[in-house]
């Protein structure tokens, strides 16, 4: 038998596909853009749980939202890592501030094993960038620095957007 989800509306689907690609959402964004209501009634469906991030409330997808979200809406989800929460909400910011300006766009959004994926297809071996999105056409890269990137990690990551990319976004 077919398993039954219940998602109510498409502010829900947008939170499944947002958090599907970035992998976390702290709790005044996750209000703001996909409203309190729909928050506090995903965690009680148990679609979405909760962690601590320095004492501050973030939001992530459950078992059952995972399901979800990697059926219906993003196919190779976004691989996150516990301890590298702030690098994540970095990249969460980006994905909200796309979103608030152009939906489209923001659905466009591939997270970095999407993009492997993504130029694989054309041949080509474009690895360890964060994420990418295409506005008005063009393929944008998207790379948070962390406090742990050298100076020489940086420039490799920028000559490999430059050389694959439209453009580029360093957070």
């Amino acid at each position: 038998m077919a398993k039954k989800y219940n998602i109510k509306n498409s502010k829900e689907r947008d939170l499944f596909r947002m958090l599907g690609n970035v992998g976390v959402i702290d709790m005044d964004s996750a209000n703001k853009h996909f409203g309190k209501e729909n928050i506090s009634s995903l965690c009680e469906r148990n679609y979405l749980k909760t962690e601590k991030h320095y004492g501050d409330k973030v939001f992530i997808l459950s078992d059952k939202g995972r399901e979800y979200t990697k059926k219906y809406l993003v196919n190779k989800l976004y691989k996150r890592n516990s301890k590298q929460i702030d690098h994540d909400l970095k990249l969460a910011d980006k994905y909200l501030e796309i979103y608030s300006y152009n939906k489209k766009e923001a659905y466009s959004w591939m997270n970095e094993t999407r993009i492997r994926d993504y130029f694989k297809d054309q041949g080509k071996d474009v690895s360890n960038i964060d994420a990418a999105y295409f506005s008005k056409g063009k393929l944008i890269a998207v790379e948070a620095i962390s406090k742990s990137y050298s100076n020489q990690t940086i420039s490799e990551k920028v000559e490999i957007m430059e050389e694959h990319f439209d453009g580029h976004c360093l957070l």
